[in-house]
């Protein structure tokens, strides 16, 4: 009987501890849920955060690109001047584009002395100018400044007892790429005479 009881008060303290330590358990286990739960939120906001991050370090390179392309734009030291190596007969030359081939300045490398043309390197004002020195006893004669396509300057002369010379300039707003050239006139029954008859343009502004 006594042997009973005692095995009864030990089945009672074994069953007590047991129901602690289940207890004890299932605090230490919703402790450590928590605890996965908050470490999670925290990943989740960590990541957020830098992804946030990266995405204004990304929109400040390419501003500070933007920047740099503008500045690099702006200090680029674009012109040129050529003249014509030997003359020029209007009969002959009328509707082709003039090819200053002398070339006295060509910052940039911009105008071409194998087509004749100037191709913007970048958006910007431009300066242009066009002379020409031509025999006035021998009648008119006439150049012609393109923008790409579109006529934009025509420096003229007429009959004289003598030579004469003329000019234009022209300001132009181009793109990059584009095109300004001078061409003869059609049907001109002048010369274009050499060295004196030039071509020239600068960069006053990128845009």
């Amino acid at each position: 009987m006594f042997a009973l009881v005692c095995f009864a008060v030990h089945l009672a303290s074994a069953c007590a501890f047991l129901e602690e330590t289940l207890a004890s358990g299932s605090a230490d286990h919703a402790a450590l849920v928590q605890l996965i739960g908050q470490e999670q939120s925290l990943r989740m906001n960590l990541e957020t955060q830098v992804h946030s991050q990266q995405e204004n370090i990304e929109k400040l390179q390419a501003s500070v690109n933007t920047l740099n392309k503008s500045l690099t734009a702006e200090k680029a030291i674009i012109a040129f001047e050529g003249k014509l190596s030997s003359t020029r007969l209007g009969s002959t030359e009328g509707g082709r584009i003039l090819i200053f081939d002398t070339v006295l300045t060509n910052l940039g490398g911009a105008y071409s002395t194998t087509t004749g043309i100037f191709h913007a390197p970048v958006k910007g004002l431009y300066l242009f100018s066009v002379t020409l020195l031509a025999d006035g006893r021998n009648g008119t004669a006439s150049i012609e400044l393109y923008h790409n396509t579109k006529l934009i300057a025509r420096p003229f002369t007429g009959p004289s007892s003598s030579f004469v010379g003329t000019g234009e300039v022209a300001l132009v707003e181009a793109n990059a790429g584009d095109e300004i050239f001078v061409k003869a006139s059609v049907g001109g029954t002048n010369a274009v005479y050499d060295h004196f008859s030039r071509f020239s343009g600068v960069l006053l502004h990128a845009m």
